[in-house]
């Protein structure tokens, strides 16, 4: 283990000063210390395996950190209306900036309402897919009264004119869309979402 700290202490001893020549192969910095310290094959092999760890690790937090700068999205819906979420999850997880929380995200044996909770409070954004089932849902009632209290953005999709009627005033009050028989709705939605998420990042940047 000696030789070993001997001979990393050797690379970064000599790396710095016979860099300004320009780039230095592996095999000098190697020739140049071993004229110093003598070490095994073992010990080379250990060096490896320890740099690979490294590596993998530092691998590790920087994409950790790179998740945590997505954009977290809450899905509420009633399970009666998992074909049309199941369109809008399409869209929200075309890109890769958005990090989708909703009920399938909760692992068995988890506290449903401590997870939702959970999601609730680390989401920016909050799409929420109105129906009739929903409305009468305690649990999504439950749902939507935390999105609601957080003061954070929502993007309301409706199924009907009719859903309309049985928004609740801090629902009302935004501008929903309405889930058409074709896709048309479907762009408007994406353009939706992007501009959305757009301004929330221009908000983190100024925080």
């Amino acid at each position: 283990m000696l030789k070993i700290i001997a001979f990393l202490q050797k690379i970064f001893y000599i790396y710095p000063r016979i860099m300004p020549g320009g780039l230095v192969s592996m095999e000098k910095i190697l020739f140049t210390v071993n004229n110093d310290v003598s070490i095994s094959v073992a010990d080379l092999v250990l060096i490896v395996l320890i740099v690979v760890v490294f590596a993998v690790i530092c691998f590790s937090i920087v994409r950790k950190f790179a998740k945590s700068k997505k954009v977290g999205i809450f899905l509420s819906y009633s399970h009666s209306n998992e074909l049309e979420m199941s369109k809008v999850k399409k869209i929200v997880s075309s890109a890769n900036d958005y990090e989708i929380y909703d009920f399938d995200s909760i692992s068995v044996g988890q506290d449903i309402q401590m997870e939702i909770k959970r999601m609730i409070d680390i989401s920016k954004l909050f799409i929420v897919l109105f129906d009739e089932h929903y409305v009468k849902s305690s649990y999504c009632s439950m749902e939507l009264e935390a999105i609601i209290s957080s003061g954070k953005p929502v993007i309301p999709v409706i199924k009907s004119n009719e859903c309309a009627l049985e928004l609740p005033a801090e629902i009302s009050k935004l501008k929903y869309l309405i889930i058409s028989d074709d896709a048309s709705w479907e762009k408007v939605f994406e353009e939706s979402l992007h501009k959305q998420v757009k301004l929330i990042s221009q908000a983190d940047k100024l925080n």
